[in-house]
């Protein structure tokens, strides 16, 4: 089942669009605190706007009416054989040079087996519309801030007392997903325009 966030009609070709699972409001604003504090502790280039806090499943890119009109028929029959699952949020990682990430991250636990089922089906389903399957291992967690600009280096210690600083718990029950077109440029970035909802 799925429920449409807007009226009005898609473009004939919407970029950056991707698959991810949303993040409660409640959790959004309490890392957001966390994050205010963290500001003033880790230097990065830019912190990842609050309402922009998501999972990401699945990046599709450029994608044309046609293959807008295959796709959502797609997901729902993806979603309407799933049930819930629980998730929270737990430590940090980085992704790039540890000691000058490219990408700040916490990570995702829980209930993983069918996260990352919901996963794969979905990576594999895309790949009957032109959207190669992923060849990376997939590595859930919500991205916080990008692009370290600190003058030190970045070591984990400073991290691991960082992730310590976390709320918790930070837990939730996952029953959708959400199509996300991106806005470059914008605050918030990124604009659902599809939710499905498990069965």
């Amino acid at each position: 089942m799925h429920t449409k966030i807007r009226g009005e009609p898609m473009s004939p070709s919407i970029k950056h669009l991707f698959v991810a699972i949303p993040v409660p409001s409640e959790i959004k604003q309490q890392l957001n605190d966390w994050q205010i504090q963290m500001k003033q502790r880790i230097s990065f280039k830019k912190w990842v706007f609050p309402e922009d806090y998501h999972i990401t499943l699945k990046f599709l890119g450029g994608v044309n009416q046609d293959t807008w009109l295959r796709l959502k028929p797609l997901i729902s029959q993806i979603t309407a054989g799933e049930s819930t699952f629980s998730l929270h949020i737990e430590g940090l990682g980085t992704f790039g040079q540890p000691s000058s990430p490219r990408i700040l991250w916490t990570g995702v636990k829980g209930d993983l087996n069918p996260l990352f089922n919901l996963q794969k089906n979905i990576d594999v389903s895309m790949d009957s519309l032109g959207f190669k399957a992923e060849t990376r291992s997939y590595t859930p967690h919500l991205t916080v801030a990008k692009n370290y600009a600190g003058k030190a280096k970045l070591d984990t210690p400073y991290l691991e007392q960082a992730a310590q600083q976390l709320p918790m718990p930070l837990q939730w029950e996952v029953n959708e997903i959400v199509l996300y077109q991106t806005h470059l440029g914008r605050e918030p970035m990124y604009e659902a325009v599809e939710v499905f909802s498990f069965r």
